[in-house]
């Protein structure tokens, strides 16, 4: 055999074994020099290991710490969010958890510690409480694939109770919200009067695209609302077309403010007794200097792109990998890595074409449907208005945390969680 068929066969053979893991950078079409996933992340474990042992995730030990000032709320109620390491601008990061291996979001595998803050709705929280589809939101330490988080704040878009659920197309109404439901099996059984909590990035008409949704027990009955803030034309205050009212006192919201608001629902509106204001730029740190933010495009005007939580802004510099910028489109999931300016705007280093699977907006570096309903059309699909953006796939089992909150564990292992 000569020297070149050698080369050629060991080649083939190195191809196929990557073709194997759905490697997306060696698909037609692809950007070969995109960066790649940790190798983690690849096929991480959709079950969170904290579920299976009292100890901590994983073998990490992580524990949610309180923070200095307890457990208030943000947004003018106490927290001390923008607080992190001391010298470090560090990373942050924004998007779906896609697996555990520690914690995969955004391709970027994220290790707990032992002092790692986990907090939701302003509550300490433990590992346990992690969830597959739930959008997340991190500080952290380090740069690249894997990183050090010293705080995750899992964000809620919605809690309410159903209004309407419509099976077939596999979309329920919440406080007037329209929920786009991608795994169908979270539809199953849903009925008007049940109180869900949803996680999802919205899409570009403002609708929820949910990634997650848990149902039920342990819900307390106040509502929860996350969007942008608006006024009607008769001046009425709006966050993503609902009405809102805000007492005073309460943190006051620009128009274009992203908000969360927690309230009482009568029907018609919702009164609010907390409003925080950027609540996703707050926990990631105002003094981050560089991001991994994953979105919809909900508008662009042009070098800037608003991403619903936050904008960003095209350099000609700026690499795109899964396609052209011909089609960033309306509508279409991204994944973008920003460094912060000195006027403190976000600029895109990197975007990826991204697509749409069964537990939410994937890049373009991340494989398969991560057991919902929904695989994504692959580089170059986008995700569309409520029809599958591909072959449908299998049920998966609940897509939500169950268990209370994980205890302190021990240990700083960079735990695998099962397969």
């Amino acid at each position: 055999m000569t020297g070149q068929r050698l080369v050629l066969l060991l080649s083939m053979v190195a191809l196929s074994g990557c073709a194997a893991l759905d490697a997306p950078w060696l698909r037609p079409g692809t950007d070969p020099a995109a960066p790649r996933p940790a190798p983690a992340c690849l096929a991480p474990s959709q079950t969170n290991p904290a579920l299976a042992s009292p100890g901590g995730m994983g073998g990490t030990g992580a524990v949610a710490a309180v923070p200095p000032g307890g457990g208030d709320g943000i947004g003018g109620t106490g927290r001390t969010a923008d607080a992190g390491p001391p010298g470090l601008g560090g990373t942050g990061i924004v998007g779906v958890v896609t697996g555990f291996a520690s914690v995969c979001v955004n391709g970027v595998e994220v290790e707990l510690q032992p002092d790692t803050q986990l907090r939701r709705d302003g509550v300490s929280v433990g590992p346990r409480e992690l969830a597959v589809g739930q959008l997340v939101a991190i500080a952290a330490t380090g740069v690249g694939r894997e990183v050090t988080a010293w705080r995750i704040e899992v964000i809620d878009t919605l809690v309410a109770p159903v209004e309407t659920v419509d099976v077939a197309r596999r979309e329920l109404t919440a406080l007037g919200q329209r929920v786009v439901l991608l795994n169908p099996s979270d539809a199953a059984g849903l009925q008007r009067g049940d109180w869900v909590r949803i996680s999802g990035h919205r899409g570009a008409a403002d609708e929820i695209r949910a990634s997650a949704l848990v149902r039920g027990a342990g819900i307390e009955p106040r509502a929860r609302l996350l969007g942008r803030v608006a006024r009607d034309a008769q001046g009425q205050l709006q966050v993503a077309g609902t009405r809102v009212e805000v007492p005073p006192g309460l943190a006051q919201a620009r128009p274009g403010d992203e908000v969360l608001v927690v309230g009482l629902w009568d029907g018609q509106q919702l009164t609010a007794s907390r409003v925080d204001v950027q609540p996703i730029r707050r926990a990631i740190g105002e003094a981050t200097n560089q991001a991994v933010l994953q979105g919809y495009v909900q508008s662009r005007q042009g070098q800037v792109v608003q991403l619903g939580y936050e904008q960003v802004e095209l350099q000609t510099t700026t690499r795109v990998f899964g396609g052209s910028l011909d089609a960033l489109q309306t509508g279409r999931p991204v994944q973008v890595k920003v460094r912060r300016g000195e006027d403190g705007r976000w600029r895109v280093d990197e975007l990826y074409l991204g697509r749409e699977g069964g537990r939410g907006a994937r890049s373009s570096g991340e494989r398969g449907d991560d057991g919902g309903g929904r695989r994504g059309r692959g580089s170059d699909g986008g995700g569309d208005d409520g029809g599958s953006s591909g072959s449908s796939g299998g049920e998966s089992g609940s897509s939500g945390s169950s268990g209370s909150s994980g205890s302190s564990g021990g240990g700083k292992g960079r735990g695998r969680g099962g397969k």
